[in-house]
């Protein structure tokens, strides 16, 4: 699993102030409160089934001025703006038999799915009390992957 590969390289590399956990990111909050500099999130924000709780959950684990890093594949929000893009339908593909069932499983099953997009993940990171850091447009929107990086306010 890639949590016990990250631990054993931070032990490895002596790095002894990090944390890697595998939680329901709406049970993090009274183990962990004003913990971490960073939360990672990476292909998460479009499977939760209740994504303002886990948001709710990621303020309260960060530390002041900590950091929300999500990153999910590289779809628009407007799916005209991802014509063209031979990757998307197969991301389509992926999210309508395992990113949409899954956020369909648990009340109150949001389903945003991949076809949520960028744009509209962008708005929801900043609607939840984040300042979202400005990338490179190469960093901003890629192929494969959108980086988003939004700072506590």
């Amino acid at each position: 699993m890639i949590i016990e590969r990250a631990k054993k390289s931070a032990q490895d590399e002596n790095v002894p102030n990090c944390l890697f956990e595998v939680c329901k990111g709406e049970d993090m909050t009274e183990i962990y409160e004003g913990s971490f500099d960073i939360v990672f999130m990476m292909d998460v924000l479009h499977d939760l089934s209740d994504p303002d709780r886990v948001m709710a959950s990621v303020k309260k684990v960060l530390k002041p001025g900590g950091y929300l890093i999500a990153i999910d594949p590289a779809m628009h929000s407007d799916h005209k703006d991802n014509v063209g893009n031979i990757a998307v339908g197969g991301y389509y593909f992926v999210s309508m038999f395992v990113c949409l069932p899954s956020s369909l499983t648990r009340d109150p099953k949001v389903g945003h799915g991949l076809g949520w997009g960028y744009e509209n993940r962008k708005s929801y990171i900043e609607k939840c009390g984040f300042r979202l850091r400005t990338l490179t447009e190469e960093e901003d929107m890629n192929e494969m992957k959108n980086i988003i990086i939004g700072k506590m306010m």
